[in-house]
């Protein structure tokens, strides 16, 4: 069964593998996602679009297929330009503009799950939907991640 995280993931791994991004960390949480990336190219659809246009089909398609209807009422839109909103209008995305930013945007990331509004889990490397493994362990759950201190 599909469900968001997975999707989300399969997004940041067609990201990669089609030379759109470097995914350097991320983590998945129930109501948002934080991904540190390098854009390396933004022809023909930034990334960024890409992967919110891609996440939200494959989510409305899910939700249908599940037979998940009253779900999908709760992203009906009040906007014109489309029938459901699954993500926010205007994401919050910075410029990283120093080595010492991004890896405290990376610690901030891999935190995230282990705060105690969200307490899902003891430990950020415990938590399977983030890159904390990777950089904590080694663990290479997700190919498609590129190591932040070779890049920067």
């Amino acid at each position: 069964m599909m469900t968001s995280k997975k999707i989300i993931i399969e997004s940041l791994q067609w990201l990669s593998e089609n030379k759109r991004t470097h995914i350097h960390g991320f983590v998945v949480m129930p109501n948002h996602v934080h991904i540190l990336w390098t854009i390396l190219t933004e022809k023909p659809q930034h990334p960024e679009t890409t992967f919110v246009s891609y996440t939200a089909h494959q989510f409305k398609a899910h939700l249908l297929k599940t037979d998940q209807h009253s779900t999908l009422q709760q992203f009906v839109s009040s906007q014109n330009d489309r029938d459901y909103h699954f993500w926010e209008r205007r994401s919050l995305s910075k410029p990283i503009v120093s080595r010492e930013m991004a890896f405290q945007k990376l610690e901030y990331i891999h935190l995230n799950p282990v705060r105690d509004k969200w307490d899902l889990a003891k430990n950020p490397e415990d938590y399977f939907y983030s890159s904390a493994a990777y950089y904590q362990n080694g663990d290479n759950n997700f190919p498609f991640l590129v190591h932040l201190h070779g890049y920067i």
